[in-house]
């Protein structure tokens, strides 16, 4: 479901998320550029949509946590909204890609791609197994 651009806001995106949460085919959302920010009740409909969803394994949060505060406070809030997305990963394992912005600092970026990395499909054989020789 392709999202990106339709300036949600903070109460669409929520909207959005409660109804994913329960989507049964959905594999992959797009919600970049809908200029919602980080804020508690946000955060809680991506955790709540992530752990009850468990098709959906792809999110995409880019060009996303639009604030008017300072450049300072932008930074922290925007850490902060990564790192919570980082934790929901734990309880969250079938969720292996989301994408972020890029504004965040090396140790969050890193921690968070550990976190993904972790939820990776395991590549495995396809089949039966093997034929034998005779």
């Amino acid at each position: 479901m392709n999202l990106g651009g339709n300036h949600l806001r903070n109460a669409g995106t929520i909207k959005v998320l409660r109804g994913v949460s329960i989507a049964k085919n959905l594999k992959k959302i797009y919600l970049n550029d809908n200029q919602f920010m980080e804020e508690e009740e946000v955060l809680q409909a991506i955790q709540d949509c992530m752990i009850k969803n468990k098709e959906l394994g792809r999110y995409d949060f880019r060009f996303n946590f639009i604030s008017d505060y300072g450049k300072l406070a932008f930074i922290i809030l925007f850490v902060l909204g990564v790192e919570r997305i980082t934790d929901i990963l734990s309880q969250a394992n079938h969720v292996y890609d989301v994408e972020i912005p890029e504004r965040i600092s090396k140790e969050c970026l890193e921690a968070f791609r550990a976190k993904l990395g972790e939820n990776k499909p395991k590549k495995g054989k396809k089949g039966k197994g093997k034929k034998k020789k005779k």
